[in-house]
């Protein structure tokens, strides 16, 4: 950041501190929470004032708010600028020329049609499952409705087995199941 970027940030931040350090002194003494939390937050705002003013100077800042200065990479060694990159640019160039390369539409094209193919294979023999399922079980044997009455007339009627409509009117009894209860 230039001279002046730095220099309208000291003028924004130089009255907040004063203004912090003001409210901070009575509040310590009227309610104490309240004033240690103003003394944290003066203390944050100086740090960064201090910081900005020693930015200004040449000199290294408490803080390194502006990324100055070099950094050298501990894996390769190469020195770069930390204001220009956030990691050693001479090892993220060797990692991009590393990754194998993208592939071509008609590979992209090729290997859809293929998990397609699987998925439909999946499926048709879930179907076929299915329906050898559906083959190899005994039929149930429908009861006339004459053979599941008791010998006192009661109708031995069991809704699990049987379709019922919202009107109480069972299907297959052809019956309205209050009246066979």
């Amino acid at each position: 950041m230039k001279k002046g970027g730095k220099i309208a940030l000291l003028c924004f931040f130089l009255p907040c501190e004063v203004f912090f350090v003001i409210c901070t002194i009575p509040a310590l003494f009227i309610f104490l929470p309240i004033g240690i939390v103003g003394l944290v937050v003066s203390t944050f705002f100086g740090l960064v004032v201090a910081s900005i003013i020693q930015s200004i100077k040449g000199k290294k800042p408490i803080l390194n708010l502006f990324r100055e200065g070099t950094k050298t990479c501990k894996k390769c060694g190469t020195t770069y600028e930390k204001a220009k990159f956030y990691g050693c640019p001479h090892c993220a160039e060797e990692k991009r020329k590393n990754q194998p390369p993208l592939p071509t539409f008609a590979e992209m094209q090729e290997a859809r049609m293929a998990r397609k193919a699987r998925k439909a294979a999946f499926w048709e023999a879930v179907g076929t499952i299915a329906v050898i399922d559906e083959l190899t079980r005994p039929k149930e044997k429908k009861q006339d409705m004459w053979a599941r009455m008791d010998n006192d007339g009661y109708i031995d009627h069991d809704p699990g087995n049987h379709d019922v409509d919202e009107s109480g009117y069972c299907i297959d009894c052809d019956n309205n199941v209050e009246d066979i209860m």
